[in-house]
């Protein structure tokens, strides 16, 4: 929103580096009926929170300064009870924990080390689902057996962190006398008919419904594909190992793969829920300077189905590599691919109080140089011209170290000859002078 210097003038201000430490330092000084700002240090020098005593005197401009407004809700008093993670390991460690004992006794345990693991735990809980109690039976050569197994633990990470192979499926069998652990990349939907009932072994498949979000209540209009009775896990790794599903539709038992997913293309639906690839994750907020230079708009799509949308793209030859995404504050969101990043030279940016560019992350680690960018083609020498430049090598050494010395040797022959023989004339000439008398 675009403020007027009328309304930053009458905010109560405390400095703040970021809108997540405006609004907690603000809670401390927050009264019912307030408004809090901040309006971000690209577009004022320093960055400006405060906090306006009545909504009334926030005053919308179209030429203003742009910033966040904020209306909190009742809870936003607890915000301050809440302890910032960089802070999580002293305030644990400062705990202690008493355990009262029958005898009126007690013990206290103080924590010594806090270790953080919630990106482990986001990709690790859940990630394989026990399928069912059967082993595999390997007729195409798509099933590995893993040494150096001892339990169940040691077959699951053997295939979780198989960065080669792509692990989708691993068998454990625990028999009286012996174990096995067998992995296969191929999703277990793609090998049910090389299974074998065995009471001793468990197949575990890869959960890729993590990898999808849901949008509950929607259908596609129309779908080339023919719908197949399927469960929602299969229906998940049958769309993840296809190049052509890029969203999935469960209705029931009934699962379809389908392409893009846009408001355009869906209905409502009582029976049906879409899911789409969960990667807005894998992009990052460049800024609310957008990019005008865009190549397809979809309307009211969530931030979620929007960076989906640009991650999938790949109906013409135009790549996805940033998006414009407007949210709706009443109005109807927008999404606008884009083949340009916001740091390219060739790039037109648009200033806006609303809407914000995401890239891919990665993207902006390598300093714009990422997919899509513009690429410099270093051309290698054919072989006719290699060897062209090797003959022409050839001969200018033959020219330096042969002709031009005999050359030289010529010419010197022929100037010492030269002196030689004008010496020897003007000897001639001075031994043949000799003086006559005159006679009168």
């Amino acid at each position: 929103m675009r403020l007027s210097q009328e309304a930053l003038l009458n905010l109560d201000r405390i400095t703040a580096e970021s809108v997540g430490d405006c609004l907690y330092k603000q809670v401390e000084f927050y009264y019912d009926q307030e408004v809090i700002v901040f309006c971000n240090a690209d577009y004022t020098r320093p960055s400006i929170c405060g906090r306006i005593q009545s909504s009334e005197k926030i005053v919308k401009m179209d030429a203003g300064t742009i910033c966040d407004v904020y209306y909190p809700i009742n809870s936003y008093s607890q915000f301050r009870k809440e302890i910032h993670l960089d802070k999580m390991e002293d305030y644990i460690s400062r705990l202690s924990l008493a355990i009262y004992l029958t005898d009126d006794g007690f013990i206290y345990y103080k924590s010594t080390k806090v270790v953080d693991v919630t990106n482990e735990l986001d990709h690790n809980i859940d990630s394989f689902v026990l399928v069912n109690n059967k082993r595999l039976v390997d007729s195409n050569g798509d099933i590995i057996l893993a040494k150096d197994v001892s339990n169940l633990a040691d077959c699951y990470r053997t295939c979780a962190h198989d960065d080669i192979d792509l692990c989708e499926t691993f068998v454990y069998c625990q028999y009286p006398d012996k174990l096995s652990c067998y992995t296969s990349n191929v999703i277990y939907a793609n090998l049910s008919l090389q299974s074998t009932e065995d009471e001793s072994c468990k197949i575990y498949s890869k959960n890729r419904l993590l990898d999808y979000i849901k949008i509950s209540s929607r259908e596609f209009k129309q779908s080339p594909n023919i719908a197949i009775d399927v469960p929602l896990d299969d229906c998940a790794s049958k769309c993840s190992s296809s190049d052509e599903c890029f969203s999935f539709q469960q209705c029931g038992g009934s699962c379809t793969l389908s392409g893009y997913y846009t408001d355009a293309e869906t209905q409502e639906s009582r029976d049906c829920n879409i899911y789409i690839p969960k990667v807005s994750q894998q992009f990052i907020s460049t800024g609310r300077k957008i990019v005008s230079q865009v190549f397809h708009t979809e309307v009211n799509l969530n931030l979620d189905q929007c960076a989906a949308l640009c991650h999938s793209w790949t109906n013409t030859d135009e790549s996805c590599k940033s998006f414009n995404y407007c949210p709706q504050n009443g109005e109807i969101s927008s999404c606008s691919l884009s083949k340009y990043s916001i740091n390219d030279k060739s790039v037109n940016s648009i200033d806006s109080g609303v809407c914000k560019n995401y890239e891919y992350k990665n993207q902006r680690s390598n300093g714009g140089n990422n997919y899509g960018s513009e690429q410099v083609t270093i051309r290698g020498t054919s072989g006719v011209a290699a060897f062209g430049i090797i003959m022409l090598f050839v001969t200018v050494g033959l020219l330096l170290g042969f002709i031009f010395p005999m050359l030289i040797n010529g010419k010197l022959k022929e100037i010492i000859t030269q002196k030689f023989v004008s010496s020897s004339s003007s000897e001639r000439e001075i031994n043949s002078f000799h003086f006559s008398r005159q006679m009168d």
